[in-house]
């Protein structure tokens, strides 16, 4: 591990890894490597869920476990905020990335929070419709853009 990574977590021992998988599938939980690390810090591991139920009960889970979670949209904005003194996972939304509603006479759309700002664009446009926010890439998420 190279000197500007820093380690600083809680362990996170093979039942409690057991039971992401029973959560996720071990096809969407993966070791984390340095290109995951956020300010210096390298999580343990990188969790995928698809359904807000999965979410959730990850989230139980890293709870119960005293885990530091590092929420990750498009990973646009990881370098934003105050240092991170510990990080033991990143929990991703790329797999929520679903719009769920568009009711376009209603000007109203529900979308999932790791749906891109560029998805986002593109439904709206074939009503004639757009969303007045910025994105600089085309991984920015919409709950990152709300939350910046």
């Amino acid at each position: 591990m190279d000197t500007a990574t820093q380690s600083s977590h809680t362990t996170i021992d093979s039942t409690i890894r057991k039971k992401f998988i029973d959560i996720l599938g071990t096809e969407h939980l993966r070791p984390a490597t340095p290109v995951d690390s956020v300010s210096g810090v390298q999580p343990q591991l990188i969790l995928e869920p698809a359904t807000e139920l999965q979410l959730a009960e990850a989230l139980r889970l890293a709870n119960e476990a005293s885990l530091a979670v590092i929420p990750r949209g498009g990973g646009t904005k990881l370098a934003w905020g105050n240092p991170l003194s510990r990080a033991d996972l990143i929990l991703s939304t790329v797999r929520l990335n679903k719009i769920l509603e568009h009711a376009w006479a209603d000007l109203t759309v529900t979308v999932e929070a790791g749906c891109s700002i560029q998805t986002l664009q593109e439904t709206l446009a074939q009503h004639g419709q757009r969303l007045v926010a910025e994105a600089k890439s085309s991984r920015t998420s919409l709950a990152t853009t709300c939350l910046s």
